[in-house]
């Protein structure tokens, strides 16, 4: 977790830790608030989802499935959260109470779904579908008054972890153009996608991910430029202009292995590889 500075950068030497222990995190969800950390882990042998303060306390275990629970997102009023596992080889996505009980599946087919983002107003998910393959595409499913969730439609040919503007009105993705990739806006209702223009090229060896300021009015992301040494989080206007360095990653030693983050007031929480391994040594007896 680390501050944004004006007029910046900060540096991840000044970051400070929110979790600990030995354990694999892949992704992550934080309340709007900045209270809440909802993380996926393998602390219990297999990943699932667990939630604890930021400002430190007990680490509470939420889904308990057979097999891996991943990417939690939690909805705006912190009620509810949606995730994805695995069911029959395919990921499924679900949702569930953040107090507990039974999960809620949400999609239910032969196709790989995951990543799945809530709305502002706790109504839709937006999600990716047929992942991993050309024919991937960005999905938005909703739930009528009963709480019944319906037939998925079609956002987006492409796009990757859709997340939803402030407002609702707009789905921030990428899109991926040969060995490029592109961040892209959708309007939530429909239409063709509008290019952030960024001054270098993004290629997936650059660890691009994304966020929106809790404004709507910025776009962060994760880029490595070519011509710089500068790698870590930037900043650009959703209107356009040149992109500004808010979180420096400098130590030469760090490592872009799934570099999530979430953008939460002034601050940002980001996901720091820290790859180590141990040697253990046993004696053989008998004959060799």
């Amino acid at each position: 977790m680390s501050p944004i500075l004006e007029p910046g950068p900060a540096r991840l030497t000044q970051a400070q830790p929110v979790t600990t222990g030995t354990q694999e995190v892949e992704a992550f969800d934080v309340s709007v608030d900045g209270r809440w950390l909802l993380f996926d882990s393998d602390r219990s042998g297999t990943q699932q989802v667990y939630r604890m303060p930021v400002q430190g306390g007990e680490v509470e275990q939420l889904t308990n499935q057979a097999g891996p629970s991943m990417a939690p997102a939690l909805s705006r009023d912190g009620r509810e959260i949606a995730f994805h596992t695995f069911r029959n080889g395919t990921r499924q996505v679900f949702v569930m109470d953040v107090e507990g009980g039974t999960p809620v599946q949400v999609t239910n087919d032969s196709a790989q779904n995951r990543m799945a983002v809530w709305s502002p107003d706790g109504r839709s998910l937006a999600f990716q579908t047929h992942a991993f393959e050309p024919s991937a595409t960005t999905e938005i499913v909703s739930r009528d008054s009963r709480g019944m969730w319906g037939r998925s439609r079609t956002l987006l040919k492409g796009g990757d972890l859709p997340i939803w503007s402030p407002d609702g009105r707009r789905v921030l993705t990428v899109m991926r153009k040969g060995d490029r990739r592109e961040l892209v806006i959708v309007p939530a209702s429909g239409g063709p996608p509008v290019n952030i223009a960024l001054p270098w090229p993004t290629t997936p060896a650059s660890g691009l991910l994304w966020d929106w300021s809790p404004d709507g009015r910025f776009v962060y992301f994760v880029s490595r430029p070519e011509t710089s040494r500068r790698n870590g989080i930037w900043r650009v206007p959703v209107a356009g202009g040149a992109p500004h360095l808010v979180l420096w990653f400098d130590e030469a030693s760090i490592n872009l292995i799934r570099p999530w983050f979430r953008v939460r007031g002034n601050r940002i929480f980001f996901n720091r590889a820290d790859e180590q391994s141990d040697i253990w040594m046993t004696e053989v007896s008998g004959r060799r």
